[in-house]
């Protein structure tokens, strides 16, 4: 059984609260607005992409050491980490949102707006391996809405101890869920390991809500156990814990951000809806395990 999440109604709060703490800011970098907060990478590159039209999620693969990127036509590219490309293929005609990587297996996994499923992607050779088709009721409770907006992101969090190797994290952009103003994150099982067959189903375990209704792309980073949320109609970016406690917010640069990475030295890449990638060093360079 998965821990169970709990619903953040007030989620703004905490990252309000969170980024205007002086446990997390020195009183110099402390503006008045929380969303005012510089982010701390200055831009080194730009990668134009000029043959993939409106990425829209992004992974580094920590065995390849390279980038995936996916596209709204429902391409799919591997790049090197200065913006070259190493392959490019169309799944099939699809809205894809989002991308993620498990780093045990080494397999892809996306998600389209249109569908509440999961699609395991061979990094190979862009075959699809196996889809999720996941469960809309946790606790004898639809949460997962049925409309055009059904699934935004995803992300993988490795596990040790979790039977399937992890646990995947999806974000619906507009819930319904109260008054139909904020996103839902969820916690998603599905039998990665002890699943046989090209068709399963995948188990929500628990949620938390966010009072933004446009968030664009999830990101797990393993250093700090958070997950970072990209706001792309505010150009922020959230960080918060798995529960859905905030930590920290963000002015995001760039604009129509709809993929969030980072690679094994601390480079943060931001995809675009209108086109390229962005890459960051960081401010104060940390070499991550």
């Amino acid at each position: 059984m998965g821990v169970k999440l709990l619903p953040v109604c007030l989620a703004i709060l905490a990252f309000l609260s969170a980024a205007l703490s002086s446990s997390c800011l020195s009183p110099a970098a402390n503006p008045s607005n929380p969303f005012d907060i510089l982010l701390p990478y200055q831009q080194v590159d730009r990668f134009n992409l000029a043959e993939f039209k409106e990425p829209s999620g992004l992974v580094f693969h920590p065995l390849r050491n390279t980038l995936f990127v996916i596209g709204d036509e429902g391409d799919i590219a591997e790049l090197q980490l200065d913006g070259n490309l190493v392959k490019q293929a169309r799944i099939k005609k699809e809205d894809f949102e989002g991308i993620t990587c498990d780093p045990a297996t080494g397999l892809l996994y996306a998600v389209s707006e249109s569908k509440a499923e999961i699609l395991e992607i061979n990094p190979e050779d862009f075959n699809v391996v196996r889809e999720f088709v996941v469960d809309p009721v946790f606790e004898e409770r639809r949460v997962l809405i049925e409309d055009k907006n059904k699934v935004e992101a995803i992300t993988f969090v490795p596990e040790a101890d979790h039977p399937e190797g992890g646990r995947f994290y999806l974000n619906n952009k507009s819930t319904g869920l109260n008054s139909g103003s904020e996103s839902v994150v969820f916690a998603v099982d599905a039998p990665l390991r002890s699943g046989a067959g090209d068709k399963l189903v995948g188990q929500i375990t628990g949620y938390f809500t966010v009072p933004v209704t446009d968030l664009a792309d999830l990101h797990y980073d393993h250093a700090t156990d958070h997950l970072y949320l990209i706001s792309d109609e505010t150009n922020t970016l959230f960080e918060v814990t798995r529960t859905g406690i905030g930590v920290n917010s963000y002015a995001l640069p760039g604009k129509n951000q709809e993929g969030l990475t980072v690679d094994h030295e601390g480079y943060l890449y931001i995809a675009e809806d209108s086109g390229g990638i962005i890459k960051f060093k960081p401010k104060q360079v940390n070499q991550r395990g």
